[in-house]
């Protein structure tokens, strides 16, 4: 099953949003294949609030992680600099049909 890690950021300035991008973009280069494995790292912009934004990790499957990956710790703590953080993981389940 995959799982996905979501950090989600709420900008203390509006105007912050190449810092994001330096941010994310500086992190997904960081992070290296022995460290976490294959990862699909995107990065999101709220359509209707400038201020937020969405970072989604997903992990294939047979690589889930019930902890915070290493790459996601990291962004958490980065992102504390330019905003207010929220973390979770979601894993992903088979529906059957």
């Amino acid at each position: 099953m995959p799982s996905l890690e979501i950090i989600s950021v709420r900008l203390f300035d509006g105007n912050d949003e190449m810092k994001v991008r330096r941010l994310f973009d500086l992190n997904v280069r960081r992070r290296t294949e022995s460290e976490t494995g294959p990862i699909r790292a995107v990065l999101y912009k709220n359509a209707s609030v400038m201020n937020d934004w969405s970072i989604h990790l997903v992990q294939p499957i047979g690589r889930v992680k019930q902890a915070r990956s290493s790459t996601a710790a990291r962004m958490v703590e980065d992102f504390k600099q330019v905003g207010l953080v929220d973390y979770t993981v979601w894993v992903g389940l088979t529906t059957g049909t």
